[in-house]
């Protein structure tokens, strides 16, 4: 399972010869090769869930798994889950090939991708597994607006990845004041109260 060059890929835990392609080389990965992988059916649905913490600096993502099909695993079945950063762009670029645009940056995984999150070795059709995570954002975070999840099931006896999914950025609730009130008329001459009614439009305790 090792990486013997860069660039090398890999699909589903696996070369990406097994689906055709004539080597692990990215270049290989045509339409044909990545259809003939969407064409696998899996035996899992996953369902992410995540809400900001007060504050936007931590993520409670709340996790669903369904099997939709028996399922035996050779090794450990594990959850992991990562942390990325959408799509990051720089004005200047960061290293030396001139590359100015990343996309799917990961940036942390909970609880770590070495153990991940447990699953059951052996799965019965409709069953299902449910737990939260707590993601506290690291904090060489480049940009909170487009930070998102991607989950995957592995079979680490083959290293085989059962099923995967990824959520989209998470928008920031809005923290900001709205002044809601009515129009009067003011003569030069007279004078008034006014009166503002003040509203936090946001999950965050305004304080000043």
């Amino acid at each position: 399972y090792g990486i013997n060059s860069a660039p090398s890929g890999k699909m589903d835990g696996q070369d990406v010869t097994v689906f055709g392609a004539s080597s692990n080389h990215p270049v290989n990965l045509n339409n044909t090769v990545i259809s003939t992988a969407q064409s696998y059916t899996s035996a899992f649905s996953i369902t992410m869930t995540p809400v900001w913490q007060p504050g936007c600096n931590a993520i409670t993502l709340s996790v669903n798994i369904q099997a939709t099909a028996p399922f035996t695993a050779v090794g450990n079945l594990i959850f992991r889950c990562v942390m990325v950063e959408r799509k990051i762009n720089f004005a200047v670029q960061p290293g030396t090939n001139g590359e100015k645009d990343f996309e799917d940056v990961a940036i942390k995984s909970f609880p770590n991708i070495q153990n991940g999150t447990s699953m059951a070795g052996t799965w019965t059709n409709g069953q299902t597994q449910s737990f939260v995570l707590n993601c506290p954002l690291p904090s060489y975070t480049r940009k909170k607006s487009e930070v998102a999840f991607v989950g995957f099931i592995q079979d680490d006896g083959n290293r085989r990845v059962a099923q995967a999914a990824r959520t989209s950025p998470l928008p920031l609730p809005a923290e900001q004041v709205a002044a809601i009130g009515a129009s009067v008329n003011v003569a030069c001459s007279s004078n008034i109260s006014p009166i503002a009614t003040v509203k936090n439009d946001g999950t965050v305790t305004i304080n000043n």
